[in-house]
């Protein structure tokens, strides 16, 4: 018999990835991103941190790095770039939130603003360094907080469609199998 606390992760797990995959294919099949001049927000980097942030156990390193990676190829970005910034920013706040008290929205989400902000400035100065296409940083800072906008919305639609809540700490460390 499934201990009931395993088949519940593991279904989570399996809802994560589903909203991923919908999430890489809204983008791709979008006609139109919203406002002109403004680009739309990362939904998928929302997902991971609201996750992330909610359950951590949810969502572990194995999980997460293949769709961020599947998600660079799909979206034609360099391959593991920002897959890899992504997972960097996600584990900083796995580690926050495991080390740290529940702590209010406005924390957390001045915290999220602050990650996405360092993942899009990380990958704007990579970029430059190695001589790769241009990416305007403009165009970056406004999908970042485009993003982090988006942050609460994304934390609404988790929170009463999927039950993703905080879980009590107890000592025990997330990101386990």
């Amino acid at each position: 018999m499934v201990d009931p606390g395993t088949s519940q992760r593991w279904l989570y797990r399996l809802i994560f990835t589903g909203l991923a995959l919908g999430v890489l294919l809204v983008q791709l099949v979008s006609v139109g991103d919203g406002i002109p001049g403004i680009p739309g927000p990362d939904l998928l980097i929302c997902l991971v941190l609201v996750w992330i942030q909610r359950r951590p156990d949810y969502v572990p390193l194995l999980l997460l790095a293949p769709v961020l990676l599947i998600a660079d190829f799909l979206l034609m970005r360099p391959p593991g770039l920002w897959a890899a910034l992504t997972l960097i920013g996600a584990e900083f706040m796995r580690r926050q939130q495991i080390g740290g008290k529940d702590l209010p929205f406005m924390v957390e989400w001045g915290t999220v603003t602050v990650v996405i902000i360092a993942i899009t400035l990380a990958h704007w100065a990579i970029n430059a360094l190695v001589a790769a296409p241009p990416v305007l940083l403009l165009a970056g800072m406004l999908q970042a907080l485009t993003t982090a906008l988006a942050y609460p919305l994304v934390l609404g639609v988790c929170l009463y469609a999927f039950n993703i809540r905080k879980r009590p700490l107890d000592g025990q460390r997330f990101g386990g199998t």
